[in-house]
C-alpha cells in the first residue's frame, strides 16, 4: 500500500513512540513504593492475565509467617493498589473480566528486576 520510503518513515516513527511510551511507563515504576513494584513484576513473570485471587496466593506464599504482610495481600487488600497502578498505566484489567496483566512496554523491565532481585517479597 505505502511505498518502502513512506513504510520506512512510519516503522520508525511507531518505533519513536514505543520507546517514549516505554520511558515514561519506566519513569512511574521507578517512582513506585517496593510492594506496589512487587505486584507489577508478579503480574510481569506471569506474562498472562491474572486473578486478584491468584496474585494473592502467589503474594502470600513469600510472606508466611508474617500475618500483618498476609493481611496486606489479601484479594480484597490487592484492589486499591491494582486500581492504583491501573490509573498510572502500569497494568490493565482487559474487558473488566477480573484479570489483570502489566502494561506490555513495562513487562521486560519488571522482570528483569524481579529476576535479579530473586523470589523475595518486600519487609
Amino acid at each position: 500500500m505505502w511505498d518502502d520510503a513512506t513504510e520506512r518513515l512510519l516503522d520508525a516513527a511507531l518505533a519513536d513512540d514505543a520507546a517514549e511510551r516505554r520511558a515514561a511507563l519506566r519513569a512511574r515504576y521507578d517512582a513506585l513504593p517496593a510492594r506496589k513494584r512487587f505486584i507489577v513484576q508478579v503480574l510481569a513473570l506471569a506474562f498472562r492475565p491474572q486473578t486478584r485471587s491468584w496474585i494473592s496466593e502467589l503474594l502470600s506464599r513469600g510472606n508466611q509467617g508474617r500475618q500483618e504482610r498476609l493481611q496486606e495481600y489479601a484479594p480484597a487488600a490487592l484492589k486499591e493498589p491494582l486500581r492504583q497502578l491501573e490509573r498510572e498505566g502500569l497494568v490493565s484489567q482487559p474487558r473488566r473480566e477480573g484479570y489483570w496483566s502489566c502494561h506490555p512496554l513495562l513487562m521486560e523491565v519488571a522482570a528483569r528486576e524481579a529476576a535479579r532481585q530473586g523470589p523475595q517479597a518486600p519487609k
